[in-house]
């Protein structure tokens, strides 16, 4: 498993994935028809769907382009309504989840929150509880991927100082268990 730490602000990150074709071409062709659709199934803002795009590119560049049936973990999807905010002051909803959902990829949503209404696969999990992740099989996973998660404004609220660096820790080796040798574990750091 390799593990890519990501900006969101910029697409540094690009060289550590060996991107060989046009990124976000590639990827806003992907969303740009399904756009409309998507802002009328969840009633949800275009601004809400390029925050979604912006966390789709790192995937689309560890799939090579092939989002079609990979197991994406998303670790902390944020739920509808949401349970807390993001240092933007934007709320934590699962639009990555659906975007990868529409675009016949195959989302694991993890989150604390209520996700029954949701059409992809989700799951109810405390991520500081040891083994959170053991119903998922070794080597399952293609890309994992984890926004916002270690400075999730309630996890030190929950938890305490140092909180994220605590389930980075409890994480890392399930993730080494669950990710494929070849898939990555995507993450925009502490």
């Amino acid at each position: 498993m390799r593990i890519i730490t990501i900006n969101l602000m910029n697409d540094s990150y690009l060289n550590e994935l060996e991107v060989g074709f046009d990124l976000v071409s590639y990827t806003y062709n992907l969303v740009k028809p399904i756009i409309t659709q998507l802002q009328k199934k969840y009633f949800i803002k275009y601004s809400s769907i390029i925050e979604a795009y912006g966390q789709l590119k790192p995937i689309v560049a560890a799939t090579n382009g092939n989002l079609i049936e990979k197991k994406i973990l998303d670790l902390g999807c944020g739920t509808d309504p949401p349970l807390d905010i993001n240092y933007f002051g934007l709320p934590f909803i699962p639009n990555l989840c659906r975007l990868l959902h529409e675009l016949g990829a195959h989302p694991i949503g993890i989150d604390l929150g209520n996700l029954d209404n949701e059409e992809f696969e989700h799951h109810y999990v405390d991520l500081m509880e040891k083994n959170s992740l053991r119903f998922l099989p070794d080597f399952s996973i293609d890309v994992a991927i984890a926004i916002d998660l270690f400075t999730s404004p309630s996890l030190e609220e929950r938890f305490g100082i140092n909180a994220g660096k605590k389930l980075e820790e409890n994480l890392l080796p399930q993730l080494e268990r669950i990710v494929k040798p070849e898939g990555y574990f995507i993450h925009n750091g502490k």
